[in-house]
């Protein structure tokens, strides 16, 4: 802890609970310096870690790189997304308490560095792969501009409740699976979690934190739609939700 008076009279007068803090030095990991201060009495003040998570979208897969995929959970990394894998470990300089992707293979290859890096730390596989609306038969070995329009047209339909065959969600149901996930991010013991996800699933999160999201009708999944265009999560991007008593933080760390 620092042995700083002008640090420690700044925090005596902003009152009893006291925001988050940022501290920087060399006492406090690179990217892991978020601490809360609380102090107890005239004289007594303690810092604590805070609850946070990162959410990392995966590194550059073949269907962003425009090749031809046929089944959304076997694209694999190109050569690109494996180096960005490895840049995203290397920034990593104090290990999380829980590593987690999705049942997807690009979350899994891009998380394989880290989890090299620190193989004491436990993962685990959790329902945050990407939004799948468009069945898998509707299309079989094309390129994301084939798949354009089909997706265009669903938006368009702006139906929360439409699912394109049993085999994909609709879009309620993929807003309720993330609503769960944060569920869980609150529910779980560990201060420090990473998560390997998605842009749709990361770009959701942020939306629902930002607007309280309840009710879907026609209206918020076109507002969705618009809301992903403006905060488009980047390739191996980084997302922190800090939580708090009274509400969520976020920060956004471009890679």
């Amino acid at each position: 802890m620092r042995n700083d008076s002008n640090f420690f009279q700044r925090i005596r007068n902003t009152g009893k609970t006291l925001p988050k803090i940022r501290i920087t030095g060399k006492t406090l990991p690179k990217l892991d310096s978020i601490w809360v201060a609380t102090q107890l009495g005239a004289d007594r003040i303690i810092l604590r870690p805070t609850k946070k998570a990162w959410f990392i979208r995966h590194a550059e897969s073949e269907s962003n790189a425009g090749i031809r995929t046929s089944h959304n959970a076997t694209i694999p990394l190109t050569p690109t997304g494996q180096s960005q894998a490895k840049k995203i470990a290397s920034e990593f300089t104090s290990p999380p308490e829980l590593i987690v992707t999705s049942k997807y293979l690009r979350t899994k290859q891009t998380a394989e560095p880290l989890i090299k890096k620190y193989p004491n730390v436990p993962c685990e596989e959790w329902q945050i792969h990407e939004f799948s609306y468009i069945s898998p038969v509707r299309c079989q070995n094309m390129d994301k501009e084939e798949r354009a329009p089909i997706r265009h047209a669903y938006w368009k339909s702006a139906d929360p409740f439409y699912r394109d065959d049993e085999n994909v969600e609709s879009f309620a149901d993929f807003i309720e699976r993330v609503k769960n996930t944060l569920g869980i991010l609150r529910s779980r013991p560990e201060n420090f979690t990473v998560l390997f996800s998605h842009g749709l699933f990361i770009e959701a999160v942020l939306w629902i934190i930002q607007y309280n999201i309840d009710e879907l009708d026609a209206k918020l999944m076109t507002d969705f739609k618009k809301f992903t265009k403006s905060n488009q999560i980047l390739n191996g991007e980084i997302v922190e939700l800090v939580f708090e008593r009274n509400g969520i933080l976020l920060t956004r760390f471009k890679k």
